[in-house]
């Protein structure tokens, strides 16, 4: 937790209404801390209707809502929003949450998910607005932006989140967590790396925290299946080799009888050249042009500097092409949306992403953009000091942030510190998607905003019961819920290098499974100097 928030909030002014005419919460408006201005404070009443960015909720307990702007210089200007529950529902903590993509909005769904577990709850637009697309930082044209996106902006508003949580309550939140998915998971390692002190636990989901090399495959990725005319891979042909790799290793490893996923990706021999046309094949979308099969071969196998043959990022897993499509562009058009989206940032607004050289350009990308997006230093021992914990969970299906990159760095961790699981630890997730949806069951509290429930259910619950009670978290049970709500499957996800086996009975109840050890992971590690 910070030390000097007692000195932040004595710099408050606070005199822009009598205490006769203002509630606690619209006394905050016009509070001014350092380089922050709360631009509003405004109660508001339980069950209210709000309609906040297009959706509506209607169900939140009564809160003191705060909208602050701050920032370390004139060119800064970070957008916060802190949401304070009445002091009788206060669970005398602070909730940080995180943003996704570029960001540039406020996630009000991980403000309301926080304030209905009774935290106080901040989030942040990262200094972003208004980022529906990656053109604000393209050719460095607005470098403090591209800082605050990649260092400042979380820390910045945890700060004044801290200091302004002190004023309403008269007190300091007792402990600090953060909780965030893909952009949030960064967020969350770059906390724990950079900020060790600003909290005290940390829950990173699928963390896009080695962005450069991140956004360097998803650019490999659209280049490789437009390496010739007929190496592009349709939905249907895609959606055809997804049914492939399920006949090849679904229900293997560990898994169950019935599973449309795989226990672990890692294991599955499933190779493309097998699916690759025979001479007077009828059904030619049901199998692999020549070219396609070496596309896909290079898109598992990991992704490389073309001069050196590096590995620079590790491939995406066998089960996640469902979302896989999303990198492939069209047939006419290689990359599109955010799959090159990074490379003007250090090339120039002009660059022709399709030229990219993977030896040179990769280098120049790295060197510009890594120090501010890179957040993969293994050595968390100033957090662990402060007493910090780490919980870190990835889907095993993500086709958007590479799970087995995450995997890799955890290891990292455990080299680095071998006392590691004293106060790290991480649980993937069979079946799971980007952060949360597939075919596995893909709910166990991994988000503010997500279905709370219990401590063996529920991430974000352990977590707490891990820092505040010295509670060790074991195999966290992970739910699939229908369309109608009720529960259709359960399964435990067992605390990494440990996976969940099959011992029979109904495979979708959770006590059908055990955590066992297991043989580490098995892929192609990137090269060492991709690992800083």
């Amino acid at each position: 937790m910070r030390t000097h928030i007692g000195a932040l909030a004595l710099l408050a002014v606070l005199g822009f209404a009598s205490a006769a005419q203002a509630s606690p919460c619209t006394a905050l408006n016009g509070t001014r801390l350092e380089n922050s201005l709360v631009r509003s404070a405004e109660d508001v009443r339980a069950n209210e209707n709000l309609t906040l960015a297009g959706r509506v909720f209607n169900d939140l307990p009564a809160f003191c809502r705060v909208t602050a702007t701050t920032g370390v210089d004139r060119h800064s200007n970070i957008l916060v929003e802190l949401w304070l529950p009445q002091a009788a529902s206060w669970n005398n903590k602070l909730l940080g949450t995180g943003n996704g993509g570029f960001a540039g909005t406020i996630s009000f769904g991980s403000l309301a998910g926080g304030l209905r577990r009774g935290f106080a709850v901040v989030n942040t637009d990262m200094g972003t607005f208004p980022a529906s697309s990656a053109s604000w930082a393209a050719g460095t044209g607005q470098p403090e932006m591209l800082k605050d996106w990649g260092t400042r902006s979380t820390h910045e508003m945890t700060v004044l989140a801290q200091a302004l949580t002190k004023i309403y309550y008269g007190q300091a939140p007792q402990l600090s967590y953060f909780s965030g998915c893909s952009t949030g998971g960064h967020q969350a390692l770059m906390e724990a790396q950079l900020y060790p002190n600003d909290y005290d636990a940390i829950l990173a989901g699928a963390p896009a925290n080695n962005r450069t090399r991140l956004h360097m495959a998803f650019l490999q990725t659209g280049l490789d299946v437009h390496a010739s005319p007929r190496s592009w891979i349709s939905p249907e042909k895609l959606a055809a080799v997804h049914e492939a790799v399920l006949t090849r290793c679904a229900g293997k490893f560990g898994g169950a009888p019935g599973d449309r996923f795989l226990a672990d990706p890692t294991q599955c021999d499933f190779r493309p050249r097998d699916m690759a046309c025979k001479p007077g094949h009828q059904d030619i979308s049901a199998c692999l042009d020549p070219d396609q099969a070496v596309a896909l071969e290079k898109i598992y196998g990991g992704f490389t500097n073309w001069r050196s043959r590096e590995i620079f990022y590790p491939g995406w897993p066998m089960g996640s092409e469902p979302q896989l499509g999303g990198l492939f562009g069209t047939q006419d058009q290689p990359v599109r949306g955010f799959v090159g989206s990074l490379v003007p940032w250090a090339m120039g607004a002009n660059f022709d992403v399709t030229e990219f050289d993977f030896d040179r350009d990769l280098a120049k990308v790295d060197a510009d953009l890594g120090p501010i997006m890179n957040q993969i230093n293994p050595d968390l021992s100033a957090f662990a000091a402060h007493g910090g914990k780490l919980i870190v969970f990835h889907g095993l299906a993500d086709g958007i942030v590479g799970p087995l990159d995450t995997i890799n760095y955890f290891e990292r961790i455990g080299s680095a510190m071998p006392r590691r699981d004293d106060f790290a630890r991480l649980y993937m997730a069979p079946g799971v998607a980007h952060c949360t949806g597939g075919d596995g069951p893909d709910l166990f509290g991994q988000g503010a905003d997500r279905k709370e429930g219990d401590v063996d259910h529920d991430l974000l619950k352990a977590l707490d019961a891990w820092r505040d009670k010295g509670r060790s978290p074991n195999a966290i049970i992970a739910t699939k819920f229908d369309a109608t709500g009720s529960v259709a499957a359960t399964r435990p996800l067992c605390p990494y290098p440990q996976r969940a086996f099959y011992q029979g009975g109904d495979a979708k109840d959770e006590r059908s499974f055990a955590c066992h050890g297991a043989p580490g992971a098995k892929f192609p590690r990137p090269a060492p100097a991709y690992l800083h």
